[in-house]
């Protein structure tokens, strides 16, 4: 009886002194008694607990190396099991004891509760991180590795060692990239709706064209930039552009609407509009006026145009100022300002634009202050943009290119003279005016000295 008393006090001082004492984690021999599992294991501790508790810890499987097997010996209300140290936890997974930290050690070590890094690392925030000990010049950089390894930030380039630039992936055309996928436009740019390219801004969108550069619109096939202005695309009807702006109006590219009073040429132009046509050597001037072409002249006789050497008088233009007319779509040689020679007199009926009727006298006829004519017209009256009427007893010169000049008219022209007024001539030397004949005749004869 006293020998077992002996030999359970000497197992009880063993346990309380050996390898596995209170609060002691683990390297321990294997202690048959109290479990099956291998020794020398970290992270277990032998713990002096209740009794009542550690049979309570003994029965549960997530308790040490203790299980149903376990027979735990009470003294004095006390017993020794083996389980976690103090700084470990069980694995509910693995049901081994891992140490526990209160923070996160991610890239380090737990040990005894505390997170341990590397040389040249620390514990910042659950992370080991580098030790640059230099530190990193660029504030968009960060400590890759130790000991000065510097890296830049994620959207962030590195441009030198010491420097980092933002990435943008369009590359800001037209711009600057000042921070990770944000780009600032030139002045004349503005940001596309991708917001990676800037695009030039032109006044008004371009309509017909593109914008190419700030203010500069590059037209579409069939338009064109208008005169001073490269932040517009018209419509291109070509070099005649309709006749300009009072004839007609370009739409489209290539199609002109016609102003009243005038129709669409061969050319693509608004020309004026004659409804019964010219006849022959002679054009469509205005709306229902015809003029004769250059070198050729209206023959008050017939009304048809002549070529000049056939015509014995005649003007460059007249307004219609008449109140006499003719039917059959004929043309009317009873004009005011009208160039007529009848019976060897000249009349003031004269002129070489003239109006074809359909039984209707005009009632709009050119206002006079309204002409314009760049060289003065000697003896005549400008009546449209560089177009002289001559007076009445006054024919165009034909030897005057400007067409400005008007030069007196003789009938039956002054041979042996020359004609200084309208029906008067003055003989040349040598020569005298006929009295023999008819009376007013303004024929020269040689003189004759008796």
């Amino acid at each position: 009886m006293n020998l077992k008393f002996l030999t359970l006090t000497i197992f009880i001082f063993l346990i309380n002194t050996a390898v596995g004492q209170y609060g002691v984690k683990g390297r321990h021999n294997q202690q048959t008694t109290l479990s099956s599992r291998p020794a020398n294991e970290t992270g277990y501790c032998y713990k002096k607990v209740p009794y009542q508790q550690g049979r309570s810890t003994g029965n549960r499987a997530e308790s040490g190396y203790n299980n149903d097997n376990v027979q735990l010996t009470n003294v004095n209300g006390w017993t020794v099991i083996l389980d976690c140290c103090d700084g470990y936890e069980r694995n509910e997974t693995t049901g081994r004891c891992e140490s526990n930290c209160e923070t996160n050690c991610f890239g380090g070590s737990c040990i005894d509760g505390s997170c341990t890094c590397q040389q040249g690392w620390h514990h910042e925030d659950g992370v080991c991180k580098p030790i640059c000990i230099n530190g990193c010049p660029d504030r968009n950089s960060y400590c890759f590795a130790p000991p000065n390894v510097c890296e830049c930030k994620f959207g962030w380039e590195k441009v030198t060692d010491d420097q980092c630039r933002p990435v943008c992936p369009g590359g800001c055309v037209n711009g600057r990239c000042i921070a990770p996928r944000v780009c600032e436009c030139s002045p004349g740019y503005i940001l596309n709706e991708g917001r990676q390219i800037c695009e030039a801004v032109c006044e008004g969108g371009c309509p017909h064209g593109e914008c190419k550069q700030p203010g500069i619109c590059s037209c579409n096939s069939g338009y064109v930039n208008p005169p001073g202005d490269r932040e517009t695309c018209q419509p291109d009807c070509g070099p005649l552009n309709c006749g300009g702006q009072s004839q007609g109006q370009c739409i489209s590219p290539n199609t002109c609407i016609c102003s009243p009073g005038y129709t669409r040429g061969e050319q693509n132009n608004c020309i004026p509009e004659c409804k019964n046509g010219c006849p022959i050597n002679s054009r469509c001037m205005s709306l229902d006026r015809c003029i004769c072409n250059a070198g050729f002249a209206l023959d008050y006789r017939d009304n048809k145009c002549v070529p000049l050497d056939n015509q014995q008088g005649h003007s460059t233009v007249h307004p219609i100022n008449g109140n006499n007319h003719q039917d059959n779509n004929q043309p009317s040689n009873q004009r005011g300002d009208v160039y007529h020679h009848e019976n060897g007199q000249p009349s003031n009926q004269r002129g070489d634009i003239y109006h074809r009727e359909n039984g209707q006298q005009p009632t709009d006829i050119y206002h006079r202050d309204e002409f314009h004519c760049e060289r003065p017209c000697i003896n005549g009256e400008c009546m449209g943009y560089n177009i002289c009427s001559c007076k009445n007893g006054y024919v165009p010169d034909p030897y005057d290119l400007t067409r400005t000049r008007c030069i007196p008219f003789c009938s039956g022209g002054c041979p042996n003279g020359v004609c200084s007024g309208p029906g008067f001539c003055i003989c040349k030397p040598g020569f005298v005016k006929d009295r023999t004949g008819v009376k007013g005749s303004q024929r020269c004869i040689p003189r004759i000295d008796y």
